[in-house]
């Protein structure tokens, strides 16, 4: 999934989306693994990430969060539960 959201994000980057003092340098594997966390603390859910790499790039952080939030929210949301495999 990495690969595909690191694409969107250098497009949606380079039509101009963001000023420039938005972005920075950051690594989406480390913004993945807090929203995670914090998903772990607030809910009654486990999410995690796997991921032994970094995905270094520049980017705007809160944006990419708000992103990865909203992921996790709708798989939780909208996902099957584990009882219904």
């Amino acid at each position: 999934m990495f690969p595909f959201f690191v694409s969107k994000a250098n497009e949606f980057n380079s039509k101009g989306s963001f000023q420039s003092d938005d972005l920075e340098n950051c690594d989406l594997s480390e913004i993945a693994k807090e929203v995670a966390e914090e998903v772990n603390l607030s809910r009654n859910e486990i999410v995690f990430v796997k991921s032994d790499k970094k995905c270094l790039g520049k980017w705007n952080r809160n944006g990419l969060r708000k992103v990865l939030e909203n992921l996790v929210n709708n798989a939780i949301k909208y996902g099957a539960t584990r009882n219904s495999c």
